[in-house]
Order: structure tokens, then sequence, then C-alpha cells
């Protein structure tokens, strides 16, 4: 009787023997040009998942983004993740991946520049004339930006402001929350937001269209502000955190 018993336990036995052989996938971290921002990190398992946010939990993860070791992808002062990644089955484990990140002042820029488009497209929609572009005033609205993190109010941590009566400017403003949070990553959300597209990577139209919506219809004030017939340029600007999170400026001027 128990010849029947072996002959069932062997394979058993084996497959557990294979699933515990040691398997290696080494991490590379590239910026969105190539270049090499980080060391490589080098995970090991004998059958466990490669999680991509530190999390056994859920396929948005539980681990605080940034202080868990046990996910590849790792918060880099400086950038934000280009694209969404996932977990990695034992039996499915690659040799190697490169992790993409975008630099943070780049994603500043790109987004803004499809922000002003947009809404100068609804202007032109709504009978008005699009605002002009002006250098000086986008250097004021990058600053404000990042003045934003320090103070988060039309009151400047100089005590000034651009909303001040017959100042010749006007504002507006808007908070991102953090896309990646201690649960992991945000799906979606309402308001102004990093957006990533269908394939996983960070869409910078589809965020400035957040932040464009929120401004013209969070309320009356905002929204007539965006739609003023006073002044002739506009900039915006936008200063994003590595977590995702971002602030937003946009300053009117006659």
């Amino acid at each position: 009787m128990l010849l029947p018993l072996l002959a069932i336990l062997l394979p058993l036995t084996a497959q557990a023997a294979s699933q515990s052989t040691p398997k290696k996938m080494v991490v590379h971290y590239r910026s969105t040009t190539g270049k090499k921002i980080k060391a490589n990190r080098t995970f090991t398992t004998t059958g466990s998942r490669v999680l991509a946010y530190g999390s056994t939990f859920g396929p948005q993860g539980t681990g605080t983004f940034g202080k868990s070791k046990a996910g590849y992808v790792v918060k880099i002062k400086g950038y934000v993740p280009f694209k969404i990644r996932k977990t990695y089955r034992y039996q499915k484990l690659p040799a190697s991946i490169t992790v993409k990140y975008i630099k943070e002042s780049t994603l500043n820029k790109k987004v803004a520049t499809s922000y002003i488009k947009q809404f100068n497209a609804y202007r032109k929609q709504q009978g008005l004339n699009a605002l002009k572009h002006r250098k000086s005033l986008l250097k004021k609205v990058n600053v404000r930006a990042h003045e934003l993190w320090i103070r988060d109010d039309h009151i400047r941590p100089n005590g000034q402001s651009y909303n001040a009566k017959l100042s010749g400017y006007g504002e507006t403003m808007a908070e991102l929350p953090a896309y990646y949070l201690p649960a992991g990553y945000t799906m979606e959300g309402l308001g102004a937001t990093l957006v990533y597209n269908h394939k996983g990577n960070i869409t910078y139209k589809g965020t400035a269209k957040t932040a464009v919506d929120e401004l013209m219809t969070c309320d009356k004030l905002h929204r007539d502000t965006e739609l003023n017939t006073w002044a002739h340029y506009s900039e915006v600007g936008f200063s994003f955190a590595a977590d995702g999170s971002g602030m937003m400026a946009q300053l009117f001027q006659y």
C-alpha cells in the first residue's frame, strides 16, 4: 500500500523543489531621457511575487510609498514615476526591468504647456480672446507655484498678493493631491490630479485637463477669473513632488 502513496508524493515534492529555486530580478532606474538616477536593486524570490509598491493586499498596495523596501518602485527626489508598474509572479519573473521616472521640472513644463492650450481653447469657445504669453509673467508664476508649498494661500510668504486691488494682476490656484499614497496609488479622483493613460504612462494633456476643469467648474469666482475680459496676458506654473502631488498657480495681467 505504500508504493502508490510514494508515487503520488514524488511529483509534488519535485514541484515544491522547483518553486523554491531562487530567481533574481535586477531593477534599473532611469529617467525618460535615459539617465541613470539610482543604483540598481536586485530582488530575489523563491516563490513569492515581487511587488511594485510593497503591498500584499490588493492591486493598489498598502506600503508607504518610498519607505517600504518590499516594492521595487521607489521614491526618488526630484522625479515622479512615469509609468504604473505591475506585480510580477514567480513563474514569469523577468531577469531585469527598467523603471522610468520623469524629472519634476520637465513634468511641470509639459503640463503647463498643455494647460495653457486647453485654457485658451475654452476661452475661444466662450467667445473670448485667447490670452497672450509674457516671459516676465511666466517667471513670476513659476515662483508662485513653488511658494505654495510654503504657504498655500493667495497671500504670499512675503505678505503680498497678486489679488490685491488695483495691482493689475489676478490669480487662481489649485492643489493636486498625492497620487502615491500609504495605500499604494490612487486610480482616480475629483478635481485637479496627476493622470496616467490606458498604457500606464503619465498624460500631460489629461493631467492639465483636470486642472482646467476644476477651475472652470469649482465655483463662480474662479470661473469668472478664468474667463475675465480685462487681462491681456496669462501664464500658469506647476510644481510637482515625488509622490505625484502638485501645486498650480495661474496669473493674469492687464
